[in-house]
């Protein structure tokens, strides 16, 4: 009899019917957050490699247009900063590897399965196109290992699931005792007063209800406020744990973007004097000719080599010859108009690119003012100044030629041409008769070079 009246008590009905939906609600909670929580890793995994591949892209279509295996390797390397790469590599249309890398896989027992039941990506491919038109140069390619993310997030979720049922068996079992030992008037007081504590608010201590200052009430209150206690400090310890993550992530993003502007500049750009490389010069050359074209203008195209550089070189050394290319390109740029185009195409080589003239004696003049300021001697060092000259071969558009390979060509015979006819001076087809090599043409003492007194 006496267990027939527990069973229908009120306290007993209620500690059974919160029992019931503790577990139900619990269970369906954690489910639905740990198919969320999957949802939101795969979208990350795969989201990150996809923005690290797309921001490579440019780098990586550069490497392929320009045959730049260095560059190639850099754009692989820069792929495995994200650290679930295991394999990369970057192929042209021909199927021909330009780079790649591959870290062994770690040993994992159930890594196919763990992929097919969470239905990760794990290849990623991303075409390359021309940066001059729509052809497919080659493919990006990405391997992921996700077998450690998935089993961590796995391992991860089996703990919230375990430790929120815990807590609700926990919660159901200290309802039952409550209603089985006290009213249920004093228990909804209790439960009011521990809802009335919002966690992080800092608010008063909850008091056990009146005549139960040394009953399990006490305990319980004791209880809800360490607990809440307990709570607030996780709260804390977890901002400041995703703190930590969205600076970590910030810094990953700025290397990720310093790395990308590093490989973009390298590709585009001379590692010693700084200036455009010869991929940026023909780009440029040829709009230009497209512009000179549209609007019936010239186009003068200069190349230029150094008199005397190759004697200084062999005999002070790289490191003053590098000296040397590095104040040959300061004075290029400080001659020149800021609009007009300077490169270096290799060694002792630069070219220049006049655009918008309309009269070719306005390209004479800036090639009488860059033979006249090579005149004066370089300071190599502290004390020691170098003497080198400046030959220049100039070519024409449209008058010479209308295509790119046909006026650099034909500019650097005219440049060998102002060589052997004496150097330090000019050489354009469209001198007077007899006066080929006139434009600044000076007798040079051998170029030398000589301490300073």
């Amino acid at each position: 009899m006496r267990n027939a009246r527990f069973s229908n008590s009120l306290s007993y009905r209620q500690a059974m019917i919160s029992v019931m939906v503790a577990f139900i609600i619990g269970s369906a909670l954690s489910f639905t957050q740990v198919i969320y929580d999957l949802y939101r890793e795969k979208e990350r995994l795969e989201g990150n490699i996809l923005q690290v591949m797309s921001i490579l892209k440019d780098p990586a279509a550069q490497a392929l247009y320009t045959v730049d295996r260095q560059l190639a390797r850099r754009v692989v390397d820069g792929l495995f900063e994200y650290r679930t790469v295991h394999y990369a590599s970057l192929v042209d249309d021909f199927g021909d590897v330009y780079a790649e890398r591959h870290v062994p896989l770690p040993p994992g027992a159930f890594r196919d399965l763990f992929i097919r039941l969470t239905g990760t990506q794990t290849e990623f491919s991303l075409p390359l196109q021309s940066p001059r038109s729509d052809r497919v140069l080659g493919h990006l390619n990405a391997s992921l290992d996700t077998y450690g993310e998935m089993f961590s997030f796995f391992d991860r979720a089996v703990v919230v699931f375990v430790s929120g049922m815990m807590r609700n068996i926990a919660l159901a079992i200290c309802l039952i005792i409550v209603f089985n030992m006290t009213l249920v008037r004093p228990l909804l007081k209790m439960i009011s007063a521990i809802a009335s504590r919002s966690p992080g608010s800092g608010g008063e201590p909850i008091r056990p209800p009146k005549g139960h200052r040394q009953t399990e009430f006490a305990q319980l209150a004791n209880g809800a406020n360490r607990l809440l206690d307990e709570y607030e400090s996780a709260l804390q310890a977890k901002q400041e744990a995703e703190l930590a993550l969205r600076e970590h992530q910030a810094g990953l993003e700025r290397l990720i973007a310093e790395r990308t502007e590093e490989l973009a500049y390298l590709a585009t750009h001379d590692q010693l004097t700084g200036l455009p490389n010869r991929v940026v010069f023909s780009n440029q050359l040829l709009t230009a000719l497209a512009h000179g074209e549209r609007n019936s203008t010239m186009v003068a195209l200069f190349f230029m080599d150094l008199d005397g550089f190759k004697h200084i070189n062999d005999r002070h050394g790289h490191a003053t010859g590098d000296r040397i290319l590095l104040a040959v390109a300061d004075r290029l740029k400080k001659t020149v108009r800021e609009e007009d185009l300077i490169a270096r195409m290799g060694g002792d080589e630069f070219t220049l690119l006049l655009a918008n003239i309309t009269r070719i004696e306005d390209a004479f003049a800036v090639a009488e003012k860059l033979v006249a300021e090579f005149d004066r001697p370089i300071r190599c060092d502290d004390a020691l100044e170098c003497r080198v000259g400046l030959s220049i071969g100039i070519a024409f558009y449209p008058i010479d030629g209308d295509r790119p390979e046909q006026l650099l060509s034909l500019a650097d015979d005219l440049m060998y041409v102002a060589k052997r006819s004496g150097k330090a001076q000019f050489v354009s087809t469209q001198h007077s008769e007899g006066a080929t090599l006139r434009p600044h043409q000076r007798q040079l003492s051998p170029i030398s070079s000589a301490p300073i007194a």
